[in-house]
């Protein structure tokens, strides 16, 4: 269809479908505009110059969310036109919505000026524009019954999904020592849990093995329920090592970890697929000789000795496969009564929060520690809370947390 070809009055037996002959005559004064298919039609919040009489294809008129996600509102047929032009141009305000063609398609531009008009001169336009009214609206209660459908058929989905990772979550707290446990393998201590999720990437984990205390604090890869699966897996793994072998430093339970995840993710290469792992810190306490025994995957730990704060550093690689690769660092250092020793993930520097947004940072997370260290373990944990509450304020958890204290 070439405009600068067509002879208008052709189409006259078509309009004089829907409207009189007096104004099918008016709109044929009007330039046809053709536009090829999958065009967005002007912008949201236009102001309306004219509004289309579509004589060839259809237009879908819709909206977008806060996701920019489309939400239709209705389609325009042949010898229909937009709703919702036509009432922004008879309020001389702004038109709601956004069109796009669905198909090539052709149209005539009335003049915006007319909507308003043609409802004092032509009964046929007033029906007409009742008629879109009435048939926009049943669109419109439609599209809401459908959408009520699916909001009914996604919390349905949504609580099963929800459900099921709730027990999911009883598995892997199954999993997690016991209280009653670690009271009976440690001094005075504390645990500071916080899945960002239901389930948890972070977890903790102890051992008693020949009058030694095996003590270690991981970061899965993920956080919710890749996450969790990946902690489930290192403590099966660590379970089995500590099983087999009696005889171990902090470094060759990280070593033998290492290769048990590296099989069981079937990781063979650098170039394996899956990347994921876990950071880790490990010690093993050994109380009657005031040893402490410590290796690391990118996780430290920190010892508060009267005031001061001791860093052993870790290795910089993961449990997990990596182009660095060497054996894990064990740390061997004396311990003395009145330490406080901390195992921690990233999760509570890494927090956003305060007057700025910004994350708490392991410089602040190092003097909120040294300042509560002589504390009762179980006012540290409060202090803790607290601290992280009104920091992370507004925000949402960034991941999950996970400390441990506990004083020699």
């Amino acid at each position: 269809m070439n405009p600068g070809n067509i002879n208008k009055e052709d189409f006259l037996p078509l309009l004089e479908q829907k409207f009189s002959k007096e104004l099918s005559r008016e709109i044929i004064q009007f330039p046809i505009i053709e536009f090829p298919a999958k065009l967005k039609l002007g912008r949201e919040n236009d102001k309306v110059k004219f509004f289309p009489i579509v004589i060839k294809g259809s237009i879908r008129v819709v909206k977008f969310d806060a996701s920019n996600n489309e939400i239709l509102l209705y389609n325009i047929t042949k010898l229909e036109s937009c709703i919702l032009s036509i009432t922004a141009a008879m309020r001389d305000s702004l038109m709601p919505g956004i069109a796009f063609t669905n198909e090539p398609s052709a149209i005539f531009a009335v003049s915006g000026e007319k909507a308003d008009e043609w409802m004092e001169k032509y009964d046929c336009w007033r029906n007409f524009v009742v008629d879109l009214y009435d048939q926009r609206l049943g669109e419109l209660i439609t599209q809401h019954d459908i959408v009520s459908k699916q909001k009914d058929e996604i919390s349905i989905q949504k609580k099963e999904i929800t459900d099921s990772i709730t027990y999911a979550q009883r598995i892997q707290n199954a999993l997690l020592p016991p209280h009653e446990y670690i009271d009976s393998i440690l001094p005075e201590y504390f645990i500071l849990y916080k899945p960002k999720d239901i389930v948890s990437g972070d977890y903790y984990w102890l051992s008693r093995s020949d009058n030694k205390t095996i003590v270690a604090v991981a970061d899965c890869t993920g956080h919710g329920v890749p996450g969790a699966l990946m902690s489930m897996l290192g403590i099966s793994a660590l379970n089995q090592i500590i099983k087999s072998n009696n005889d171990f430093h902090a470094s060759d339970i990280l070593n033998e970890l290492r290769e048990q995840i590296k099989i069981s993710l079937r990781q063979s290469s650098q170039n394996s697929e899956t990347k994921d792992g876990m950071d880790i810190a490990l010690m093993i306490l050994d109380f009657s000789n005031n040893v402490l025994e410590y290796a690391g995957a990118y996780n430290p730990v920190y010892i508060i000795r009267k005031g001061e704060l001791i860093e052993k550093q870790p290795d910089k690689m993961p449990i997990a496969i990596h182009p660095l690769m060497n054996d894990f660092t064990n740390h061997q250092l004396e311990i003395s009564k009145g330490d406080s020793i901390y195992l921690f993930s990233d999760g509570f520097a890494d927090q956003f929060g305060g007057p700025k947004s910004k994350k708490f940072m392991y410089k602040q997370f190092k003097e909120l520690l040294i300042k509560i260290s002589e504390k009762p373990m179980n006012e540290q944990k409060r202090k803790l809370e607290n601290t992280f509450e009104q920091w992370k304020g507004q925000n949402i958890q960034t991941d999950d947390i996970t400390v441990l204290g506990l004083k020699i």
